[in-house]
C-alpha cells in the first residue's frame, strides 16, 4: 500500500505524519529508502515534495507505483503537498492505488501559525497586523483551493480521509481509530500512537535536519496549536473581513 499524507501548510499535517509514521511502522518513508530510490532514478520519480501545481510530477509518482518492481514489495509512506487545477488529475487520482491523508483546520487558526511560520522562518517581519494586510487573503486563497481540490477527489474516490484538526485535538482515540479503520489491511497501531496526542511528545519525536536547521533560524515549527488561538490576534475589523474572503471563495467555487 502506498499512504500519502497531502495535509496543506500549517494544518497540522506534520503532528499527522508523526502519527502514520508510528503508527505504521512497517512502512518505508519513500524519500529515505535508498532500494526505492534506485529504482528508475533516471526519471526522477522519487524527488519529493512535489509542489503545488506539479502535474508532471504526479505522473512520475503514479507511474512509479504501478512499476512491477516496486508492487508488491513496499509498503510506502510520504507527505507531500500537491494540487492542480487540471480536471484531468482527478480520474488519474481516483484510480490510483494510494491511500491519501488530508489534514484541514480552522482557517483563522491557520493564518496565525502561518504568520508565526513565516516569521520564525525570516521570511517576512512585522505584527500580525502588517502580516494580515499583505498576505492573509492570498494564504487563504491558497488553503481554501487546497482544500477544494481535494474534496473533489474525494467525491471520485473512496480513497481519501480527511481529518479536522479540532477533532483530532478533541477527541483523539477516536480519530485515531477511525485511521486504523481506513487502513484496513496495515498493521496501524493505535496503542504505539496513544502518546503523540499533545504538543510535547510531538516535538520530542521529530528530530529530523531540516527541522534543526529551523530551529538554528531561531524558530520553532511546532508552536502551541490552540483552538480558537484566532481570537487573540484578529480584530473584529480583520474577522468582518476574512468572512467576506472566506464567503467570496465559497460561492465561487459552487458556482463552478
Amino acid at each position: 500500500m502506498i499512504i500519502l499524507n497531502v495535509s496543506g501548510y500549517k494544518t497540522g499535517g506534520t503532528w499527522l505524519q508523526n502519527i502514520l509514521n508510528v503508527g505504521t511502522s512497517n512502512f518505508h518513508l519513500m524519500r529515505d529508502t535508498e532500494e526505492l530510490k534506485e529504482i528508475d532514478t533516471e526519471k526522477e520519480y522519487f524527488k519529493l515534495p512535489i509542489q503545488f501545481g506539479s502535474l508532471e510530477n504526479f505522473k512520475k509518482l503514479n507511474n512509479a507505483i504501478s512499476l512491477s518492481k516496486l508492487a508488491g514489495r513496499f509498503d510506502v509512506l510520504e507527505k507531500v503537498h500537491f494540487y492542480s487545477n487540471e480536471g484531468s488529475l482527478v480520474s488519474l487520482l481516483a484510480k490510483s492505488n494510494i491511500r491519501y491523508f488530508i489534514m484541514v483546520r480552522d482557517y483563522r487558526d491557520l493564518i496565525v501559525s502561518r504568520f508565526y511560520h513565516e516569521i520564525a522562518s525570516g521570511r517576512v517581519s512585522g505584527d500580525f497586523s502588517e502580516f494580515f494586510t499583505a498576505n492573509a487573503k492570498k494564504f487563504l486563497i491558497e488553503a481554501h483551493n487546497y482544500n477544494a481540490f481535494w474534496m473533489k477527489v474525494k467525491q471520485h474516490t473512496p480513497n481519501v480521509h480527511i481529518i479536522d484538526y479540532a477533532n483530532l485535538k478533541n477527541d483523539y482515540n477516536n480519530e485515531i481509530n477511525k485511521i486504523r479503520v481506513f487502513l484496513d489491511g496495515t498493521n496501524f497501531s493505535c496503542d504505539k500512537v496513544a502518546h503523540l496526542n499533545n504538543i510535547k511528545n510531538n516535538r520530542k519525536f521529530h528530530t529530523d535536519k531540516w527541522m534543526d536547521a529551523f530551529k538554528s533560524a531561531g524558530g520553532d515549527f511546532y508552536r502551541k496549536g490552540i483552538i480558537g488561538d484566532y481570537k487573540n490576534y484578529f480584530s473584529e475589523i480583520q474577522l468582518k473581513e476574512f468572512d467576506t474572503w472566506l464567503t467570496d471563495l465559497k460561492r465561487d467555487h459552487s458556482e463552478k
